[in-house]
Parts: structure tokens; sequence; C-alpha cells
């Protein structure tokens, strides 16, 4: 695998709770994009926005062509089949990067979720099922997966899917909330991408 390459998922929430926080995820997700296109080394990123249907924007995009979200491209509508999300989206990227040859497939991938509301709309996907792909993801593949939710206990949501506390990030459902939770999102994410440069022995690509 390439140590210096990073894939990047963001699955956001884009259900009809979201239109009164609308222009600030915008905003709060294009200064995340804005930063994550600022650090060192290779990044992919894939981008899936989801209510009860499911849009991928971006799949393992070079993170320098990604376009900024806006109120076109970010509309709230619908009901939140969170989990037909999740499951789609690891299933997407895991047949993706296996049919990837080894040197290049990421060295690290971070999936982070972002949502503020309850899974009320799936219908393929249940609890134990995506519990268990995230925790495949987590134990054989090293991944990252970071769960970010409004109006709910994030932590012990997180729980129920085999994410750690330390991964989850509760945010107010508000403006300035979701400003923070991208904001939080950026920072935890540097750090993991600097723990993942530092942990590369010199010489190995």
């Amino acid at each position: 695998m390439n140590m210096d390459l990073v894939e990047i998922a963001c699955v956001v929430d884009r259900s009809g709770s979201m239109a009164s926080i609308c222009s600030d995820a915008i905003g709060g997700f294009n200064s995340f994009l804005a930063n994550q296109k600022t650090q060192p080394g290779t990044t992919k990123f894939t981008l899936v926005l989801f209510d009860n249907e499911y849009q991928v924007v971006h799949n393992g995009t070079d993170i320098k062509l990604v376009e900024d979200l806006n109120t076109t491209t970010f509309m709230p509508r619908g009901s939140t089949a969170l989990l037909d999300a999740i499951g789609k989206t690891i299933d997407d990227i895991g047949t993706r990067l296996s049919q990837t040859p080894e040197s290049d497939r990421p060295g690290k991938v971070i999936l982070a979720i972002l949502t503020d509301g309850e899974e009320n709309a799936s219908t393929v996907y249940t609890p134990k099922k995506v519990k268990g792909m995230i925790r495949n993801q987590q134990e054989k593949y090293n991944w990252d997966v970071m769960f970010l939710a409004a109006n709910q206990d994030a932590i012990l949501a997180a729980k129920e899917l085999a994410i750690p506390s330390e991964n989850a990030i509760n945010f107010s459902p508000s403006g300035a909330g979701v400003k923070m939770a991208f904001s939080s999102l950026n920072a935890d994410i540097n750090h993991r991408r600097e723990s993942h440069r530092s942990s590369k022995p010199k010489g190995v690509k």
C-alpha cells in the first residue's frame, strides 16, 4: 500500500431536519475541505450525501478536484436512512479498493459519519450487519471510523456500531453546533494523519 496516500470518506446527513442549519453545514464542510486540501501527502476523497436516498458525490477523487458544496448540491429533504448509507459506503469503498493494485491502496482510510438525527428509514442494512462491517474494517484494515451526531447520545450510538467512544462527537443541532462539529472533525483527522505519517518507517512508500 501507499503510506503517503490517505482516503477520507464523509457520509453526511442531508435529511429534512438539516434544513434549519443548511448554510452553516455547507460552510462548515467547505472549511473542513479547504483545510484538508492543504495537508501533506496525497488525499483521495469520498463524499456521500444521504436522506432516504443515497448519493455518491465523489468516489475516491483527488481531493484537489473536489468542489465546495452549495445550496444546489446540498438540499435537505426526506428521512434518515443512516444504516443504509453507512453500509453502502463501506461496501462501495471496499469493492473499489479490492480492485485497486496493492501499491495504489491508501495507507490509511478515515470514515467520518455526520448526522443530526437517528435512523428511521433504512431498508437494506440492519444495525447488526453494519456493526459487523465497521468492526471488520477497523480490525482487519485499520480503518478509523468517526461518528458525529446531534439529537442523540453520540457515544452510545457509536458504541452500538462498534465505533470507539473516543471517536464519537456530540454536537448541538444548531448552526454553531454543526460548524463546531466540522471544526472538531478537521482537528481530529489532522491529528490522525500526523500520527500516521509519524508511524511510517523511513524509506517506505
